[in-house]
């Protein structure tokens, strides 16, 4: 958690070597089995459907078409398999990037605001995958606002202020004892 500009997307992005730090090194040992969810989700998507975007990496993933049907019933995107993504709303986008990420299976699992965008009904799905990642021994990563998101599903929670890690804690202590977050 932290304000905007404090560092939380800065820190995925090296987390997931997608940017180098300006000074000391950052290494991943999960690196061959990782994903990131970004912010903007249509970074994610090049293909001219739905079904295929979600098919993209089945060949080097080991995933097929009945994996693909049951995320899609899942995240609420089943009939949408023809639609452009580009034409899906930016919830729906969203969901369809997490989809193709989830069907990698990942060992490191990296959510930049993976709520942003959805109803209350897929804020609690999208929760529910996260954690059964977490409980199948996935580490996740989530930089989010939302506080009601994270108190479901992180175990600790960090502050991040001015590019670095101010306080960790159990995810309810620090919560309950915030004065700004505090339930």
């Amino acid at each position: 958690m932290g304000g905007n500009g404090s560092g939380k997307s800065t820190l995925l992005s090296l987390v997931a070597g997608v940017e180098r730090p300006q000074r000391g090194r950052a290494r991943g040992t999960l690196a061959h089995r990782q994903v990131i969810l970004p912010q903007g989700p249509k970074t994610l998507l090049a293909c001219q459907s739905v079904s295929e975007e979600l098919m993209e990496w089945s060949g080097t993933a080991g995933y097929g078409e009945k994996n693909v049907e049951a995320v899609m019933a899942r995240l609420g995107l089943a009939g949408l398999g023809a639609r452009h993504p580009y034409d899906l709303s930016g919830g729906q986008q969203q969901l369809l990037a997490l989809a193709k990420l989830m069907l990698t299976r990942p060992r490191l699992l990296l959510l930049d605001e993976p709520p942003k965008g959805l109803d209350l009904e897929m804020r609690r799905e999208v929760a529910r995958m996260v954690g059964e990642c977490r409980d199948e021994g996935v580490t996740v990563v989530i930089a989010s606002h939302d506080v009601a998101f994270l108190a479901e599903v992180a175990d600790r929670t960090s502050l991040l202020f001015d590019g670095a890690v101010t306080l960790t804690g159990e995810t309810d202590e620090f919560l309950r004892e915030s004065w700004v977050w505090g339930r």
